[in-house]
């Protein structure tokens, strides 16, 4: 099975002073021959679906924008879960840090 590869638009949060990630809009796609393939449409992926996917060993993305709807993946960029359950590569962290991604405040108030 190919290995499934996501590129993060951006990082959403229910508001600025949230310590967990809320979700994500990312494409999914695979690589054949060097070429991607199989691209979705930019999808919803909530934090549990989103720690499925670190756990699963999909790789990740920056995603960027080059003009209004044109996107492009950059590097690879490593997440994984530390030791007090947060998507954070920082061992004693106490809150979600996915590193140059924008950010995404859904603010209720």
């Amino acid at each position: 099975m190919a290995r499934t590869y996501n590129v993060i638009k951006y990082v959403i949060k229910k508001n600025k002073d949230d310590l967990k990630i809320h979700g994500l809009r990312l494409y999914e796609f695979n690589i054949k021959d060097e070429k991607a393939i199989n691209i979705s449409q930019p999808i919803f992926v909530n934090r549990a679906t989103l720690i499925e996917k670190i756990q699963n060993d999909e790789a990740f993305t920056h995603a960027f924008r080059v003009n209004h709807n044109t996107y492009y993946a950059g590097q690879l960029i490593s997440l994984s879960l530390n030791k007090n359950g947060y998507i954070n590569n920082n061992f004693e962290a106490s809150r979600d840090i996915i590193r140059n991604v924008e950010v995404s405040i859904l603010d209720y108030e």
